[in-house]
């Protein structure tokens, strides 16, 4: 059988009810499961030693990732995969990462007697009211100092995942406009300004695409039309007839805005990336050279501004074959909160350098 190394997506290691989420329970399964039948979770450098250099690896290798750097990965996922001698990957977004503070208990103090496992510092979840009711996400993120002790007790290292995980406008057209209500995903901003009554543009991953500038007029324009205190905002745009003369109002506009040019964009990618290894490599110690794509998604001239910063190592999600040498786009799968002996089928699929490259042509994205 050729090989292919199986990469693991995870986000959150939590009971929530969520397609991102694990519960803790069937993750410790699935690390049982694994290392009874041989598995391990490998580190990041080995993958980069398979990945980049072909150097070959042990039989029965994996990687193991985390998505976003939710604290529940520091909370649940790394006592887990250091009970049961497994390596990982952590991938947070620089501006969701908490500033240094404590590190907070984990499911091993709880182990320990010194706190009980409900005192852990996880809310069971991530939903929350805003001020009119409406519900919305609010996740609780790894500090700095957290993500230090992973790296420090050799079980995650961490690599960025973006500066904001954010979106971009990629044109004039829309269908509604933006208006308080609830907001159930983490990362589907796009950059300021973004006052309530804005059109509602057609979005793409920031690395992805070309972004469209909204026109100074148009934030003009729709700051004097609308208020912008939440309750009155939610009031004025209930109105249809409000919403017409704002649709009047901005269609009337000789533009809505302007893609950003080539010079532009390579400023943008290039400062992303800048920054994102300049932090990282100021607070872990050490320069990053992998990279994880928001949405798993990029620009050709994304990946060429990633590498000049000095990225050599990138994640993605689609799904596929990750034969030796091939570096530029891992593949990976996403595991759901399922039993041990579920996933362990998928890992042997994807093991499988043919199988996992027809799956990928067939269905390349999770």
């Amino acid at each position: 059988m050729l090989f292919s190394l199986p990469v693991l997506m995870y986000h959150c290691i939590s009971d929530f009810p969520d397609g991102l989420c694990v519960s803790p329970d069937h993750f410790e399964d699935q690390c049982r499961a694994l290392r009874a039948a041989g598995w391990r979770g490998i580190s990041l450098a080995e993958v980069e030693a398979y990945a980049l250099r072909s150097r070959p690896l042990p039989r029965r290798s994996l990687l193991l990732t985390f998505d976003d750097g939710y604290l529940d990965n520091h909370v649940y996922a790394e006592p887990i995969l250091r009970a049961y001698g497994h390596c990982g990957v952590i991938f947070p977004v620089l501006d969701r990462v908490e500033p240094a503070g404590a590190i907070r208990p984990t499911l091993e103090d709880a182990r320990a007697g010194r706190l009980a496992v409900e005192s852990l510092p996880v809310p069971p979840s991530p939903m929350q009211k805003d001020t009119l009711g409406y519900p919305i996400r609010v996740e609780t993120f790894c500090n700095w100092n957290e993500l230090r002790a992973l790296r420090e007790r050799g079980t995650m290292q961490a690599a960025p995942h973006s500066r904001d995980h954010g979106k971009v406008a990629v044109g004039p057209e829309f269908t509604d406009f933006l208006t308080p209500g609830p907001r159930l995903r983490s990362f589907d901003s796009l950059p300021a300004p973004q006052p309530w009554g804005m059109p509602r543009f057609k979005s793409k991953p920031s690395l992805a695409a070309r972004a469209f500038l909204p026109a100074p007029e148009l934030v003009e324009l729709v700051r004097r039309i609308v208020p912008q205190e939440d309750r009155a905002a939610a009031a004025f745009l209930a109105e249809a007839e409000n919403l017409r003369q704002l649709r009047a109002a901005v269609e009337a506009l000789p533009g809505l805005g302007r893609l950003e040019s080539e010079a532009e964009n390579r400023d943008r990618l290039a400062r992303e990336f800048a920054l994102c290894r300049e932090r990282f490599t100021a607070e872990l110690g050490e320069a990053p050279t992998a990279f994880c794509w928001p949405w798993g998604r990029h620009t050709p001239e994304a990946l060429e501004e990633a590498q000049k910063a000095g990225f050599r190592l990138f994640f993605t999600t689609r799904r596929g074959a990750n034969p030796a040498g091939q570096g530029s786009g891992l593949r990976r799968f996403r595991v759901t909160s399922v039993p041990g002996k579920v996933l362990l089928r998928k890992v042997r699929f994807f093991a499988s350098a043919p199988l996992a490259a027809l799956y990928g042509l067939i269905r390349p994205y999770r």
